[in-house]
């Protein structure tokens, strides 16, 4: 990297008289690499290293097809036409020596190496940006559950997250909005776009072989969903009474359960009957209102059963009421 650059080597026009100074967004071929390098910034740093046969100029270089503005490009380099003595450049004020590098660099090096970099701190800002989404969601779940939803304020989220509570508005827009993200991570258990009946956790209601083997899955899936999101359709619930913004959302929260109980129930119609008397849609019914994290919380959370307890029991009443006896 520090290195001559094109040791023996010269860098040839594309376009333009050969040896004359470089313009803006003149073209330059440099044998032996196949690439084109483009003036991009006039003479920056003017003519800044003079000898026999070499003619430098600092700017800001790109290699071909790169579209981007040179300000996320940020590469500082020489280009050198001729062969013969070279000097080091001396380095710009406009340019941070180091941010950019040393000037005296190979074009392509530059660009190349700044690339991985580049990736690398993409990387960092995209985990940074997430890490504080998710702390901004798992402060205004504790605090909505804690102190209602309209009683928690934005500023009240961003006090518990540790931001500022521009940043929340930032990452949200709105409460309304952060409560919808806050209520979707809890039933989904992450923030990974992938929607419920295609999780990992939800898949042994699609490999059941059994009627009842499908209403013991589906049990589980809804002690999971309770223990992450009980406490929350309740609060959810309360604030609709008080938020107009949040009717609607449990509306939502309401219309989801029943897509949920018909997508169970056509499950188990497929793998057998259903109870005599029972047609397809008063047992999306009976499934919807089984459904309910409300019956999680009140008798894993206020009744102090055992989770396990509660699966067991609940798959019980779904068979009792969907299964032929």
């Amino acid at each position: 990297m520090r290195g001559t650059p094109w040791a023996g080597g010269e860098a040839v026009p594309v376009r333009g008289t050969p040896w004359a100074a470089p313009s803006v967004g003149q073209a330059w071929a440099v044998p032996g690499h196949g690439d084109a390098v483009r003036l991009h910034s006039g003479d920056v740093a003017g003519a800044c290293a003079r000898g026999p046969g070499v003619l430098s100029r600092a700017g800001v270089l790109s290699v071909r097809g790169d579209t981007r503005p040179a300000a996320e490009r940020g590469v500082a380099a020489l280009v050198v036409a001729g062969a013969g003595r070279r000097r080091r450049c001396r380095a710009s004020p406009f340019f941070d020596r180091h941010r950019y590098g040393q000037y005296n660099d190979s074009v392509l090096n530059v660009v190349k190496d700044q690339e991985p970099k580049r990736r690398y701190q993409s990387r960092l800002r995209e985990d940074g940006t997430r890490r504080t989404r998710q702390a901004i969601v798992a402060a205004a779940g504790e605090l909505f559950v804690a102190n209602g939803y309209v009683a928690t304020s934005l500023a009240d989220i961003a006090v518990a997250a540790g931001v500022a509570r521009p940043t929340v508005f930032a990452a949200f827009g709105s409460k309304p909005a952060l409560l919808r993200e806050v209520l979707d991570q809890a039933l989904a258990g992450d923030d990974a776009p992938v929607p419920v009946a295609d999780r990992p956790w939800f898949k042994p209601v699609w490999d059941a072989t059994t009627q009842a083997a499908v209403l013991d899955a589906y049990a589980q899936v809804c002690v999971l969903i309770g223990g992450r999101a009980a406490a929350l359709f309740e609060t959810v619930r309360r604030a609709a009474d008080a938020a107009p913004e949040v009717t609607e959302l449990w509306d939502t929260l309401q219309a989801n359960r029943r897509a949920g109980a018909r997508m169970v129930v056509e499950r188990l119609r497929s793998t057998g009957p259903l109870r005599p008397g029972l047609d397809g849609e008063r047992a999306v019914d009976v499934m919807w209102l089984l459904n309910d994290p409300a019956h999680y919380s009140a008798m894993v959370q206020r009744c102090d059963w055992p989770a396990d307890s509660f699966r067991d029991w609940l798959a019980g009443v779904m068979r009792d009421a969907l299964l032929p006896r």
